[in-house]
């Protein structure tokens, strides 16, 4: 069946969910050249390891949160020079929060 799709089984209303699979944040990019690193969800700084003027790589690991007990790397999603750091370790950060910024490409 389709996802959320209403399936009637020995007369009682039940809801039949197609399987998504398993989410894998390592591969996760904001989009192709995105300038900035999001936070998955909201959480803790727990160590940033790049500063304004240090040169990154795709997939670089620039920033580690705590959200929900579990650690999350958070990388770089191209090649750049950081131009801002939003953020210290300590600090709590929203979901979605741009934590690192990278210069524009021109």
């Amino acid at each position: 069946g389709t996802a959320g799709a209403w399936t009637a089984h020995d007369g009682e209303r039940r809801v039949t969910l197609a399987h998504a699979g398993l989410y894998d944040a390592s591969h996760e990019v904001v989009g192709a050249g995105a300038d900035r690193v999001l936070a998955p969800m909201p959480g803790r700084i727990v160590v940033t390891r790049v500063q304004p003027g240090d040169a990154v790589t795709l997939g670089q690991e620039v920033m580690v949160i705590e959200a929900m007990k579990m650690e999350l790397s958070l990388k770089s999603p191209r090649d750049g020079v950081v131009s801002e750091v939003r953020g210290a370790t300590g600090d709590f950060v929203d979901g979605d929060a741009a934590l690192v910024l990278l210069e524009a490409v021109s």
